[in-house]
């Protein structure tokens, strides 16, 4: 897998900002309004221009992707992750930790520069570091003492406790000269001015400068409309394919379609707080009331992998034999009776917009076993201050469940910096296990807690990992691996005239 692929599983689609309400804005799966069209520019500009089209699918509004998109193309991190959670360098060459786990010294890859030709040094660093971490880091900042740059180019940051969650939280730090001149190290320069939707290839790119001249990235009301201009030969990419358009498009000679596997998951997150849920056993039986595999063949088109938990199952340190939840809806029913109060159990769910057609098939699941999910629907506004203040009984929404544990930390532990509160003791203490390991079977032992006390004492009903598609015109040749973004790799997509390639990998 490339570094860049492994990038952009870790990056794209996120911000570097965890506060609180940007966070939850994040994990919706659903919001109002993009801009109309922009008109697209025509084949005949240059055989380098690769013409993107994003409109909406679950992931926000489209000048949202457009935005993200942007700085994916532009930015980088000192880290980077594999598909199995492993960190690996990027920006940096380097790291090593002191034998008492309390020093981290890494080292910058020599000769890369800004944008403007300034060189990435450890000064530079060292302060974006110390400006971005307390936010983004959020109470996992507390096992940081201090931050420092070396004379020989490396980044020394000092611990109070060991914590693999610092080097966790670099994968999601773009490195900028400073917050007022957002100039970053990618291999595409941004414009700049705002209303110009264009990068352009930084010709003195530390890797090499991309195949590509320039992107031009257009955003769209709706994913229809970007597909109907990239049919039309308007467009060269369409950056996320709806479910309506993914059969037509894999059919097309002129289009290759790639699909992979997201770090998010969506689930139906239970509130501790509300009296319908206090009890551990009524949440036990409504997961075991769930076919997941159905739910993923009658909501999701087959374009998802189960969840048995806030881990990703590839993470190399989750095991198979761990404990999970299967569908026993005669169990759950038995068990619903035995708890008082809950034999008639009826509960508010609260969905977005586009997560109607999930909630209903979870919603009658349930109805077999004896409970009533009554769903509202609910504006992104909505949503994000009922979670924010926990006006809520259950939530049905999609989020962040990896690539490592510094996000899964955020989200459930009750002092995380994502949303915090979703859990409670038990899985506060196998998060703080996992947040303080100092060696892997520390780490390892912390995650097999951490599914434990899931199972346990559950926060949510787990359903499963979501799956993206992008579609690429195949005059373009895509170096692409299975189950992987193929946007890891644009930098050296190359545009091939006069033919159509046939090379583009469906999985």
């Amino acid at each position: 897998m490339s570094r860049r692929s492994q990038q952009e599983r870790s990056r794209l689609g996120r911000t570097g900002s965890f506060h609180v309400t940007i966070a939850w804005l994040l994990l919706l799966t659903a919001s109002a309004g993009c801009r109309q069209a922009q008109g697209p520019a025509h084949a005949a500009e240059s055989p380098a221009v690769l013409r993107v089209g994003i409109g909406t699918v679950t992931s926000g509004t489209a000048e949202a992707g457009l935005q993200r998109l942007r700085q994916f193309l532009t930015t980088e991190a000192l880290l980077t992750v594999t598909s199995d959670g492993r960190l690996s360098p990027w920006l940096a060459d380097s790291w090593s930790t002191s034998a008492d786990d309390l020093t981290l010294k890494i080292r910058l890859r020599p000769g890369v520069r800004f944008h403007d030709g300034s060189p990435v040094d450890a000064a530079t660093v060292s302060r974006t570091l110390l400006s971005s971490l307390p936010e983004s880091m959020g109470t996992t900042y507390e096992d940081i003492a201090d931050i420092q740059a070396g004379a020989d180019e490396t980044v020394t940051v000092s611990l109070r406790r060991p914590s693999p969650f610092v080097l966790e939280a670099l994968q999601f730090e773009t490195i900028r000269k400073s917050p007022d001149e957002p100039i970053g190290t990618g291999p595409f320069v941004d414009s700049g001015a705002v209303t110009t939707n264009e990068v352009r290839a930084n010709e003195a790119y530390y890797l090499g400068a991309p195949r590509i001249e320039r992107v031009i990235l257009n955003s769209y009301p709706s994913i229809r409309a970007a597909w109907a201009d990239l049919l039309r030969d308007r467009l060269d990419m369409l950056y996320e394919v709806g479910s309506d358009a993914l059969e037509s498009l894999q059919n097309t000679r002129q289009v290759a379609v790639f699909q992979y596997t997201r770090d998010y998951q969506s689930a139906l997150i239970f509130n501790p707080r509300a009296p319908v849920f206090r009890q551990a056993a009524v949440r036990r039986a409504l997961n075991m009331a769930i076919d997941r595999e159905s739910v993923i063949r009658d909501a999701l088109e087959g374009r998802a992998e189960i969840s048995s938990g806030p881990i990703t199952p590839h993470h190399w340190a989750f095991r198979a034999d761990l404990p999970g939840f299967s569908y026993d809806p005669q169990t759950a029913a038995r068990l619903l009776q035995s708890v008082p109060g809950a034999r008639s159990l009826t509960f508010e769910c609260l969905v977005p917009p586009d997560t109607e057609r999930l909630a209903l098939v979870v919603k009658r699941q349930l109805q077999a076993v004896g409970v009533e999910m009554n769903v509202r629907e609910a504006s992104p506004n909505e949503f994000a201050q009922a979670v924010a203040s926990r006006r809520f009984e259950a939530v049905m929404t999609e989020f962040m469940g990896g690539p490592t544990l510094f996000k899964v930390y955020g989200v459930w532990h009750s002092r995380g910096s994502l949303v915090g509160g979703l859990g409670g003791p038990l899985l506060d203490a196998a998060l703080d296990r996992v947040r303080h390991a100092s060696t892997d079977d520390e780490y390892r032992g912390g995650v097999a807690d951490v599914q434990r006390a899931v199972v346990t004492d559950p926060p949510a009903i787990f359903l499963a990992w979501s799956r993206r598609a992008r579609a690429v015109s195949r005059r373009f040749e895509v170096p692409a691996e299975p189950d992987t973004d193929v946007l890891g790799t644009l930098r050296l997509w190359r545009p091939v005239n006069g033919r159509l390639l046939a090379d583009g990998r469906r999985n």
